[in-house]
């Protein structure tokens, strides 16, 4: 009795293993390169499987009588790469609200002098103001209900490039990946423009200085000058930076008509 029983659970799970897999492969790839698993230091593929196999639950609800893989319209390995491809792809497009944060501070640290030095033997060097709103930028997605939005955007892909479709010829894919690094590079300086002038400020003050004042050299003290200058104005800065980025989490609804740009 108990022997029929397992051999009829391993025949539905041999049946039904293929399906469970290509249900999971879309939301998996977006694991891959969506960077708050990075960020979040969720980097463990059990960690990342269990994301994917809660968003494809829906899927996994289906009739003992499970399908022939021949249904597929392509073989079924080209079908996998093609789910896992599609996921990756939506996941480097959501990934630029996130990245807006790191490229404006890491736009700060630089010109602060604070990436100056040699690494840090524990592991990646981060600047400061780059990590701070990384974390916040990572506080927001948590906070605006960034979870339901990505697994809203990944449920709605599927009507777009259902899994028994073929998927398309890429066409313009490097107009695609040109609009998420232009946002990514516009948004990073939109940012850290603020801030950024007043350090020039700060500057052109030295310079000033170091020419009335010949005998004081000043510019010995403009990188200590801007990072005082930096932990003051930071607070403040914090207060606009929380906001734009909340602004720029709305790139989230675009992520899929954005992809469509690549598979039409």
């Amino acid at each position: 009795m108990n022997q029929d029983f397992v051999s009829l659970l391993l025949d539905l799970a041999s049946q039904w293993a293929p399906w469970v897999a290509l249900a999971v492969a879309r939301p998996f790839g977006f694991t891959l390169m969506f960077a708050v698993f990075y960020w979040g230091h969720l980097t463990t593929g059990a960690i990342r499987m269990a994301y994917a196999t809660a968003l494809a639950l829906p899927a996994l609800s289906f009739d003992p009588a499970a399908p022939d893989l021949a249904a597929l319209a392509m073989p079924y390995p080209v079908a996998l790469v093609k789910e896992l491809a599609l996921g990756a792809l939506l996941g480097f497009v959501a990934s630029a609200p996130l990245l807006v944060a790191v490229v404006a501070g890491g736009i700060l640290d630089t010109y602060r002098g604070a990436t100056q030095g040699s690494p840090d033997p524990s592991g990646g060097q981060a600047p400061p103001v780059a990590t701070l709103l990384a974390v916040a930028s990572l506080w927001l997605f948590a906070n605006t209900g960034g979870f339901w939005v990505t697994a809203a955007m990944i449920y709605s892909s599927y009507d777009v490039w259902p899994v028994n479709a073929v998927l398309p010829a890429p066409v313009g894919g490097a107009a695609a990946v040109a609009a998420v690094v232009g946002h990514v590079v516009s948004g990073g300086l939109l940012l850290a423009a603020p801030p950024l002038l007043l350090l020039m400020a700060s500057d052109i003050a030295h310079l000033v200085s170091s020419k009335f004042g010949k005998s004081i050299n000043v510019t010995q003290m403009a990188f200590s000058s801007k990072a005082l200058f930096m932990v003051i104005i930071l607070p403040f800065f914090m207060l606009v930076a929380v906001q734009a980025l909340r602004d720029d989490y709305k790139w989230l609804g675009t992520v899929v008509p954005m992809a469509r740009k690549v598979f039409p």
